[in-house]
């Protein structure tokens, strides 16, 4: 039987029909490959932003609000930087700066940049700004400390802060930079304060004296010549004995002198100076180190001056604080036996208990020190801490000390404990009574007063006294033009403040606290206190903003280091306060030196490690026209593509080592001015080249939306998460 063979295949159609399915499946996958690599791009963007934005909220919470190069009180409320935009407590605020590494984009470069909704465009247009991260990947990097930075893909976000940030509280009064701390139990608060016009005027009569010194030795140079003790820098002021502080005891508790001319109280006891009165001329000798009397042995007349800590010397600062207790209203019927340290105010009259805690913090310092001259029993002596120390009586301002009061063991410690109950108490209870320096030993939040600025009550300086220090003339003695008339914010605080008492930088100018409970008072430095609303209730919505992030490749334009930098608020400059000359004329303050406003703009040094939240915040990667090194003078901007642009960075300095003008940002000239504002663009990369990206200026790019993260926009300085 014979078989066919038959043939089969494919027929032309259905190999056209198989090779159509083939290529619409490579076409299919070709077709999601730029998808897929575009998600994988927005996976690492969004990686890079959550990181990103991790690192802001971090710094922020941690950043430092103190900028300790800084001068913190002024005569004026406007002479110091506290309340000023740069001290704000915002998100972009804090970050934006050298230090922490969130840049402004310049603004002619982000209005080239288009977004979803036109965000960018209504944050630009609301005065706001457009960020970029610094160059190195971590914030607050010292890049003068690092090599060439490699590229950085997260300089391809772009950052926004969507949202209008609340009003917030000031973090210290700009008067006053309150408060001031000091170990209890503790003498007057004693102060170094430059020899210069803001001292009070000396007073050496024995009815208002009231005095400064040389402490604890002049400069070597000055030692001799009638006249050196003129011609030092430094003097030890005790400020709490200022008379703008209003309490004229406390000078009798620092130093006074007594019917025959030796001197009482702390500083004559603690310092190691002989006094000499004659002909009621005050002089004060060069120091002489009199070997102190031993116990048995006759005390030296240098001791009963007070020429170095000794016996006589402690038990008449024992007596100072026993005469400063009667005189608040505490005798030795409330002194001579241990009571309950823990007890409640003696006052009932809260505006009073200031007196109390004082009258305790000195009387416990100055017998603590009795217990380095006398030992807890020594039989052979007259006195000794067990039996009790008996305290001499003095005469001050024609008053009588205590009489028959010693002093024991059991006594000193029941000071101690009630000094530091009654501090502790009243620091706690009274943030706006500032009659008494707050304990070191125990810094707590109520320390710091609320304060915030009046922005519904007209400014000053309209209404306000001419300050008593120097006539009408205000202008002169702040360093600004006759017809410069600047204007601050009243201040707020919840309650009006009581005892505000003067600065340490300027006791001679007063302070003006006065507040009604509706409206305000024309001459006072403080508003309506109705007008306070930080411990108001709020909703959640009205502290809530957004930052909101953006990839795009900023850095392929032309101009994008070319460009200058964004504007810098004028708050950015730190400039010293007041300043005037020294004494030169017999113990009289100057009247007539004093600095000019360019003299304060150079006044104080930039320290970089000091000044969080200063200067242009592309300071250090910034260009300026100089290389200290070659001796060059060029414009940055008009080099060749590629030039190594090292030595035209500002950097840190500028290798002159001189501090008045280490920095090129710094002082009035017009190009210091250039710098500071950025003027001739900046490394924004960081690889030392000059660099211009091949996309012209003409062409718009597109930003892509990346992530938008909610945060709580804070009124009031604290760490919350």
């Amino acid at each position: 039987m014979t078989h066919q063979r038959r043939t089969a295949a494919f027929t032309l159609f259905e190999v056209a029909l198989s090779l159509g399915l083939v290529a619409f499946g490579v076409v299919s996958v070709l077709m999601l490959l730029p998808a897929g690599l575009k998600a994988q791009q927005m996976s690492r963007f969004q990686i890079l932003a959550a990181a990103k934005a991790e690192e802001m909220v971090e710094a922020f919470v941690a950043a430092p609000n103190g900028n300790p190069a800084l001068d913190t009180e002024g005569m004026t409320l406007y002479d110091v930087a506290l309340a000023h935009r740069a001290e704000t407590w915002d998100l972009e605020s804090r970050l934006s700066s050298h230090r922490f590494g969130l840049m402004p984009m310049p603004v002619e470069l982000a209005r080239r940049l288009d977004s979803d909704g036109d965000e960018i465009k209504d944050i630009l247009d609301q005065g706001g700004y457009v960020y970029y991260s610094q160059p190195l990947a971590s914030t607050n990097t010292e890049e003068q400390g690092q090599a060439t930075a490699p590229p950085n893909e997260a300089q391809r976000l772009i950052i926004g802060i969507s949202g209008f940030a609340q009003q917030n509280c000031m973090h210290s009064l700009q008067l006053k930079n309150w408060p001031y701390h000091t170990p209890m139990p503790s003498p007057p608060l004693h102060t170094f304060h430059m020899a210069d016009l803001w001292l009070p005027q000396r007073d050496y009569t024995q009815s208002s004296y009231w005095n400064y010194n040389v402490w604890p030795w002049p400069d070597y140079e000055y030692q001799s010549g009638p006249d050196w003790r003129n011609k030092v820098e430094c003097w030890c002021m005790p400020w709490e004995t200022a008379p703008g502080n209003g309490d004229p005891d406390i000078q009798k508790v620092y130093d006074w002198p007594d019917e025959n001319n030796v001197h009482c109280g702390y500083f004559p006891y603690a310092c190691g100076r002989l006094w000499d009165w004659p002909s009621g001329d005050h002089v004060f000798n060069a120091t002489q180190l009199v070997p102190p009397s031993q116990p048995g042995q006759p005390v030296s007349a240098a001791a009963l001056l007070g020429d170095y800590p000794s016996r006589p010397g402690v038990l008449r600062y024992v007596a100072a604080t026993l005469w400063y207790a009667q005189r608040k209203g505490f005798g030795p019927s409330d002194l001579s036996s241990v009571r309950d340290p823990h007890r409640p105010f003696t006052d009932a009259d809260e505006r009073n208990r200031w007196k109390e805690v004082q009258a305790f913090r000195f009387l416990a310092h100055a017998a603590t020190c009795l217990t380095s001259w006398y030992s807890y029993s020594a039989p052979s002596e007259d006195d000794d801490l067990q039996r009790g120390v008996r305290i001499p009586v003095v005469n001050l301002a024609g008053l009588p000390s205590p009489s028959d009061m010693r002093i024991t063991h059991e006594l000193i410690t029941y000071y101690h404990e009630r000094a530091t109950w009654l501090v502790n108490q009243f620091a706690s209870s009274y943030p706006y009574d500032w009659a008494v320096p707050r304990p070191l030993n125990r810094v707590t939040m109520m320390d710091y007063p609320l304060l915030q600025s009046d922005i519904f009550t007209p400014p000053l300086p309209e209404g306000l006294p001419a300050n008593p220090l120097y006539g009408a003339d205000w202008n002169r003695f702040i360093g600004r033009p006759v017809d410069d008339h600047p204007h601050n914010w009243r201040v707020l605080s919840p309650e009006p403040i009581r005892n505000v008492g003067v600065s340490q930088t300027y006791p001679a100018s007063p302070i003006f606290p006065t507040m009604r409970d509706s409206g305000y008072e024309p001459t006072s430095q403080f508003g309506d206190i109705s007008h306070f609303n930080l411990t108001e209730p709020f909703e959640a919505a009205e502290r809530c903003r957004q930052i909101v992030m953006w990839a795009v490749d900023w850095q392929s334009y032309e101009d994008f280091e070319t460009l200058p930098s964004a504007p810098v608020d004028a708050s950015k400059y730190p400039i010293a306060g007041p300043r005037s000359g020294w004494h030169e004329n017999n113990d009289k303050p100057v009247t007539s030196i004093v600095h000019s406003f360019d003299a304060r703009m150079v006044d104080l040094e930039f320290r970089d490690e000091q000044m969080w939240t200063y200067r242009n915040p592309e300071k250090t990667i910034s260009f300026w026209t100089s290389d200290p090194k070659k001796h060059k003078v060029c414009d940055p901007r008009t080099l060749p593509t590629g030039t190594d642009v090292t030595d035209y960075m500002v950097l840190n300095d500028n290798g002159t080592g001189d501090w008045t003008n280490e920095y090129p940002d710094k002082g009035p000239s017009d190009e210091a001015r250039k710098v500071f504002n950025g003027l001739y663009g900046a490394d924004r990369n960081f690889n030392h080249k000059l660099d211009r990206g091949p996309v012209p200026q003409s062409v718009r790019m597109r930003a892509t939306t990346i992530t938008r993260l909610n945060f709580y926009d804070p009124r009031v300085q604290a760490i919350l998460r």
